[in-house]
């Protein structure tokens, strides 16, 4: 549990009356919270979020902790469809020993906690969890071996001189990226005091007729964001 107070005295005050309702232990100031390491530096005024240890782990778990790393989340030359997906059951059988959906599910909890730069990669890779295919396999560890390139990157929150509350949203489209359905890609991102605190990266539920109309529906769900 983390508790938040500009008051030092009302964090106190909240501590007392916790430990008299439960058994709780008071482990100090906030250090790591579910995979995450806080680290503050009061003098400057920031807040840094990232997980490394967290990134170290997996890298460990799926075997990329050597080798090069890639300096993009997601390689142009890329290209995945369901027709990378096994057909034949001697394929199936080869991939179902593959950890896919395990590396996809570590990539989206580390994408969601701190990590909005891989939110479009992961995107991708996620829609093939049901029947994933060699290049899809690929995309994976391309991902995972740029996080071993950048895995001290986090997130960075402070405050501006005037201390005034500055909300940036930036939101964007392509235009029938889906080889399989021909849907459009809407993401977007928010940021307060120029850190980004809500970013998403998902395929459009319908197929967009021009390119002013992805854009529109991509502007539609960051607007419901931003309310």
């Amino acid at each position: 549990m983390l508790i938040a107070c500009k008051i030092k005295a009302e964090i106190g005050s909240t501590k007392s009356l916790l430990k008299r309702e439960f058994d709780m232990k008071d482990l100090g100031e906030a250090k790591k919270i579910l995979g995450m390491e806080i680290v503050r530096d009061r003098s400057r005024k920031i807040l840094r979020v990232s997980q490394f240890g967290y990134i170290s782990n997996i890298l460990n778990n799926f075997r990329i902790d050597n080798g090069k790393s890639v300096q993009m989340p997601l390689g142009g030359h890329f290209k995945l469809s369901l027709k990378d997906c096994p057909v034949r059951d001697c394929d199936v059988e080869r991939m179902s020993k593959v950890p896919y959906a395990n590396a996809v599910g570590s990539l989206m909890y580390l994408m969601v906690c701190t990590r909005p730069d891989i939110a479009y990669a992961v995107s991708i890779v996620s829609r093939y969890l049901a029947n994933p295919g060699k290049s899809h396999w690929e995309v994976v560890k391309w991902i995972l071996k740029y996080l071993r390139g950048t895995a001290n990157v986090g997130l960075i929150y402070g405050t501006n001189r005037d201390n005034y509350m500055d909300v940036t949203g930036f939101v964007d489209s392509d235009y029938a990226k889906d080889p399989d359905k021909g849907r459009s890609i809407t993401g977007y991102a928010f940021l307060v005091q120029g850190c980004v605190v809500s970013w998403k990266a998902t395929l459009q539920h319908v197929v967009a007729l021009s390119t002013t109309e992805a854009e529109h529906m991509a502007l539609t769900k960051a607007v419901k964001e931003a309310i």
